[in-house]
């Protein structure tokens, strides 16, 4: 069991500190997120109508709404301008829960992956096979993470890329890791 365990933890810091370096140090989310000028202006308005924290879309219609009226909302609104807007009344960020929460994602994710890997060890044998594998969970997330927000909630292509990046180089450079060092 020291293995897989060893295999874990160290995937889970190479995640981990690759992460921090895409957020803090290399130029990859330079561009993700925009500035405006009117920021002030912007979180004013928005903080004198919104109370609730929370995930809004605009326009929308409250919950309940019949489908026509839906139809309708989206017909009229075509061509004109709309927004998704993630609302906390509060800036109320802990960088050190924030830190502990995501080494503990990138553990239980490491935990999978290394639990796959060593399961079915004698059809993953050779290096090449582990480390697809590795980089094939990097796709999947990232097929059911980022890119299916790019689809379906048209989150911006300069936000987008830099998390396609992350997917794919966080999982193949777990993927050189455990290729080398989960065989058997």
């Amino acid at each position: 069991m020291k293995k897989p365990i060893i295999a874990t933890l160290v995937t889970a810091l190479i995640v981990f500190i690759y992460q921090a370096l895409s957020w803090m140090v290399l130029p990859i989310h330079n561009g993700s997120e925009r500035y405006t000028p009117a920021q002030d202006t912007i979180l004013s308005v928005v903080s004198s109508h919104l109370h609730e924290e929370g995930l809004y879309t605009l326009p929308n219609l409250p919950a309940g709404a019949a489908m026509s009226d839906r139809e309708a909302l989206h017909t009229s609104m075509q061509g004109k301008p709309w927004m998704m807007l993630t609302y906390h009344p509060a800036w109320t960020v802990n960088m050190g829960t924030s830190m502990v929460g995501g080494f503990l994602l990138d553990l239980f994710s490491a935990a999978l992956l290394v639990w796959v890997l060593w399961s079915a060890s004698t059809a993953f044998a050779s290096f090449g096979a582990r480390f697809w594998v590795s980089t094939a969970f990097g796709v999947f997330t990232l097929l059911q993470s980022s890119l299916a927000d790019w689809n379906w909630l048209s989150t911006p292509w300069h936000y987008t890329s830099g998390d396609v990046l992350d997917h794919l180089l966080a999982w193949a450079l777990s993927g050189v890791w455990l290729g080398a060092y989960l065989k058997r």
